[in-house]
């Protein structure tokens, strides 16, 4: 057993990662092997998707509109040019820079016989889609223009601006008619970014930067009524059903709302994506929407149940625009890549099903790996604050430092649940527990009180009093207690049934920063401005300070038999026998390392740095095993698998990385 302190140093090339499409492929190969020597089918259909390009451009498209018939696409770019797709044939019909800055909007009328651009410029032009050639240029108040938007019957136009007022214009002149919206509805001057006819012309619904949805006589102009509390976040598309009975809205909260337009009332969520919603359209039949969002992803849900039955998540960019095929059978998609999809959602990708798959060689992405990486989310639009797995292993969790928490299949990576609390005032040093159910707070007002929430009831459930400033907290893996600490060195252990103090640890040395339990729950280890300590919570006695330690512990760990403490600074990682007090282990790495654990088996120890690294350290004989690299993204929070074949990664991006340790 080693104990000197052994330098390493990290090759300038980082060993190669076998990205995940090709992993799969590799599993699919060998289960095709293996069913053919065992006389099972001869084949096995590759391809999971009916998915193809049917146009695209050199230019990155900010806005994509698709004609209602399917036959024409217009794209708005960053840099002012303006795309015309024939859709039929794939052709591009038109590619000019009629703008001199970014096209923030672009129509196709619903009869496919006019389309509208409006740019940054403060240019709004009137185009024939046919020939493509320019109309005119409307006249008059042309600022900000975030939404362009056709009535139903064509005839027509309204606008939304980037401070909150909707504007009608004449199609025919190029004149505005009327102004209306801000200071009625919005009361502040914040941007319109969607809008949406009910089939019979008579509302307009509106949406943006607030969180109410207001609806509008398109004649009047009068406000009717407004929708709350169906989204935490501004709303980015709306859409009426065909029968004008629901209103759909898509939300940066990442969730689409259903809500019953002959009582205001809310009908529930769609949930699964994990960015901004972006695009949403509802098929002629009424049957099903489909979304388009940030996460790259494009969903088809089923109205009634709000389930989803269909996902697309191999474009590899973010989606602009969705919307049905006039058959109901497809869904045409334009992306920031340039390129506008087809995606037939109904066709049959595989020759067999997973019946036919003997049981071992399901699940291809978990079954069959090889070490590295099997798949990053980006569901989170904040630094990720702890990750860790179920205890059988079957699913994986995250939460972010906006107390937002995501539970995903370990198998597909599919959204299983999503918990989100709204913390009015401010969130500090936050912590989240295991089960999902309640996550903890200080409050950054009066810094003396942390605030426990419910998540499943989505309020505050309690507080609890500190004398001095509140420094830390810290969950039990089985949920059972909560952990809060001041600058004074004053740190309670409180029932999460009961909200009562049952332990005030003995003899504390701080101010900390940094607490855990061990997975038994009957040892807390925590470190900070001071020493790394050990206390046994069956005794309430501090059983180990441990010297030779760093002066400022930015993590803690203790091994899973409880015999090792853990403690990390700067660029080194300290093992200490707990029951001896003395440095066990060292290792100092090339960069700041931030977070650091045990192995269950207690022959590794993983770290990641401030570069995105992680490694994999054998303490015992202090050789490096390997090493897990994904992009240059700060690593803040680390969790091993039980049966130790997969760790998960957060990073300060809001990325979530799952990978395979053993095969």
């Amino acid at each position: 057993m080693k104990k000197e302190n052994k330098s390493i140093r990290i090759s300038d090339n980082p060993k190669e990662i076998l990205k995940p499409e090709t992993r799969s492929q590799r599993g699919l190969d060998y289960i095709e092997q293996k069913l053919q020597k065992s006389g099972g089918i001869t084949s096995l259909d590759k391809s999971n998707l009916d998915l193809k390009v049917i146009a695209s451009t050199r230019f990155k498209p900010y806005c994509i509109s698709i004609s209602e018939d399917n036959r024409f696409a217009m794209a708005g770019c960053d840099s002012g040019h303006l795309i015309f797709w024939d859709l039929t044939n794939g052709s591009t019909l038109l590619e000019s820079c009629p703008h001199s800055n970014k096209i923030r909007s672009v129509a196709i009328s619903p009869d496919s016989r006019f389309g509208i651009s409006c740019g940054d410029d403060d240019q709004m032009i009137l185009w024939d889609i046919l020939s493509q050639n320019k109309i005119f240029n409307f006249r008059g108040e042309i600022k900000h223009i975030q939404k362009v938007a056709f009535s139903p019957n064509s005839k027509k136009i309204f606008t939304g601006s980037l401070f909150g007022s909707i504007q009608e214009w004449n199609i025919n002149t190029g004149l505005e008619i009327a102004r209306f919206g801000y200071p009625k509805y919005p009361i502040q001057d914040v941007a319109v970014l969607g809008l949406s006819f009910s089939n019979n012309g008579f509302l307009l619904s509106s949406s943006g930067d607030f969180i109410g949805i207001p609806l509008w006589d398109s004649v009047s102009h009068q406000l009717i009524n407004a929708i709350y509390d169906h989204h935490e976040d501004l709303v980015r598309d709306i859409i009426f059903s065909s029968d004008g009975r629901f209103l759909f809205s898509a939300s940066r909260d990442q969730l689409i709302s259903k809500c019953d337009m002959s009582t205001g009332g809310f009908c529930g969520h769609f949930e699964g994506h994990t960015r901004d919603v972006v695009s949403i359209n509802i098929s002629s039949d009424g049957k099903y929407l489909a979304s388009g969002s940030m996460d790259n992803s494009v969903r088809i849900w089923d109205v009634l149940t709000r389930e989803q039955k269909y996902i697309c998540n191999e474009v590899n960019d973010e989606i602009v625009e969705v919307v049905f095929s006039s058959d109901n059978k497809k869904v045409i998609f334009g992306c920031w890549n340039g390129k506008i999809y087809e995606w037939n959602y109904l066709f049959e990708a595989r020759n067999v099903t997973s019946k036919s798959i003997p049981k071992e060689f399901r699940n291809l992405d978990i079954d069959i790996f090889e070490p590295g990486l099997i798949r990053s989310d980006l569901g989170h639009r904040s630094t990720v604050l702890k990750v860790w797995f179920s205890n059988d292993d079957r699913k994986y969790y995250s939460a972010d430092d906006e107390i937002n928490i995501f539970e995903r299949s370990i198998n597909t990576g599919n959204l299983i649940k999503k918990r989100h609390v709204s913390v009015i005032n401010g969130i500090s040093r936050p912590d989240v527990s295991f089960d999902m159910k309640f996550a903890i707070t200080s409050d950054p007002y009066t810094l003396t009180t942390f605030h426990l929430y419910n998540l499943e009831e989505s309020r505050k459930s309690r507080s609890f009093e500190h004398e001095e400033t509140t420094l830390v907290s810290a969950f039990s893996p089985n949920n059972n207690w909560v952990l809060t600490g001041d600058l004074m060195d004053i740190c309670e252990i409180r029932s999460m049934k009961t909200g009562i103090t049952k332990i005030i640890l003995n003899n504390v040395e701080g101010p900390l920063n940094i607490a855990k339990f061990s997975k038994d729950e009957k040892f807390v280890i925590a470190g900070g401005l001071s020493p790394v300590q050990v206390w046994d919570l069956r005794t309430n006695q501090k059983i180990a300070e441990l010297i030779g330690n760093p002066d400022q512990v930015t993590d803690v760990d203790i091994s899973p038999d409880n015999q090792f403490a853990l403690g990390v600074e700067e660029n080194g990682v300290y093992i200490w026998k707990i029951s001896l007090g003395e440095l066990f282990f060292s290792h100092l790495h090339t960069s700041q390392i931030s977070r650091a654990i045990f192995s269950n088996d207690l022959e590794y120890m993983f770290f990641g740095d401030e570069n995105g690294q992680i490694t994999m350290l054998n303490f015992i004989t202090g050789e490096i095993v390997n090493d897990f690299f994904k992009d240059n993204d700060y690593v803040t929070s680390l969790d091993i698998s039980n049966d130790g074949r997969f760790l998960l990664s957060g990073h300060k991006s809001g990325r979530v990385n799952l990978w395979g340790v053993e095969d």
